[in-house]
């Protein structure tokens, strides 16, 4: 089964952040390059294009975004908060659909 896709953001989010979190999540190294030339914050959405591909396994694109800029741990408490949030939030989905008692 896949996993639940990470929240993107309302329906605000610029088509080309969309485009960089697509490029991560599916390990394209090369389009994750063009769209961060274009001018797309490599930390958009609380570096949400390197949690993409960090969870699905991309090690080359994970160090691609890294050398692009991409901040592994956040700038500050609201960004680190923020990032905790969704992955709790992720995880339930996780468990929800495993079956697991989410309290």
């Amino acid at each position: 089964a896949a996993r639940p896709r990470l929240a993107m953001g309302n329906s605000s989010t610029k088509p080309a952040v969309r485009k960089l979190c697509e490029a991560a999540a599916r390990g394209h190294d090369r389009a994750v390059v063009r769209v961060i030339k274009r001018g797309v914050d490599v930390n958009a959405h609380e570096g949400a294009a390197l949690r993409e591909a960090a969870f699905g396994g991309h090690e080359s694109t994970v160090r691609t975004l890294v050398k692009l800029g991409a901040d592994p741990v956040g700038h500050d408490a609201r960004q680190f908060a923020v990032l905790l949030e969704r992955d709790l939030a992720l995880w339930r989905k996780v468990a929800l659909a495993s079956g697991i008692k989410v309290e």
